[in-house]
């Protein structure tokens, strides 16, 4: 629709690379316009993988700004360990806090892995699926926010492997994608905000 989904923070062009399909990251953070405070049920459907073994190698973050007295941030990060992966799913109840740690999944695929990520927030609950198995449901943590700018998701990490990623109302935007044509930049991944529609494009 020519219309950014992402943007880079605080201005500037987009250098990342897309190799065959599959976007190469790097540490800028990518937020998703327009602004949307994530308020009602949603799902994120990601097909990534990780080259690094550090924290913020490979990142999403989301802000769930329920209501104006209870905000809340849920990050993932992919680890690679050598011969497999490892989830880690963090939450934060204040901006400022160094977030803690909600699940842990180890032993995942060398390789790109599906997840889905599917926010009940009424009940400030998550589910992760991954690669089509569903893992237990756990409360993610509800502070107070700090400004309506924080209404946005995050993408971030310079060995972060991205081939797909969809943030919907329902069907999984990454089970039937195809090609688009592109620039060469994750500007052009597909994000349904307002009705969470289910946008998908790859890069």
């Amino acid at each position: 629709d020519t219309v950014n989904d992402w943007v880079v923070r605080g201005g500037g062009a987009y250098t990342g690379t897309s190799i065959d399909g599959v976007w190469q990251g790097t540490t800028v953070h990518l937020d998703t316009r327009p602004l949307f405070n994530f308020n009602s049920d949603f799902n994120v459907d990601m097909r990534w993988r990780s080259d690094g073994a550090n924290a913020w190698d490979a990142l999403f973050w989301v802000n769930i700004d329920r209501l104006p007295t209870a905000w809340s941030a849920v990050y993932m990060m992919l680890k690679d360990v050598g011969a497999s992966q490892t989830l880690e799913v963090y939450g934060k109840a204040q901006p400022g806090d160094g977030g803690t740690l909600l699940a842990t999944y180890a032993g995942l695929a060398d390789d790109f892995i599906d997840t889905r990520f599917a926010f009940n927030v009424a009940n400030n609950q998550l589910t992760v699926t991954i690669d089509g198995t569903a893992q237990a449901a756990f409360n993610y943590l509800a502070g107070t926010p700090n400004s309506n700018a924080d209404a946005f998701a995050t993408l971030y990490g310079g060995q972060m492997r991205l081939d797909c990623i969809s943030i919907n109302s329902g069907t999984n935007g990454c089970a039937t994608t195809t090609d688009v044509p592109a620039p060469g930049t994750l500007l052009l991944l597909g994000l349904g905000l307002l009705g969470l529609g289910a946008a998908r494009r790859r890069v």
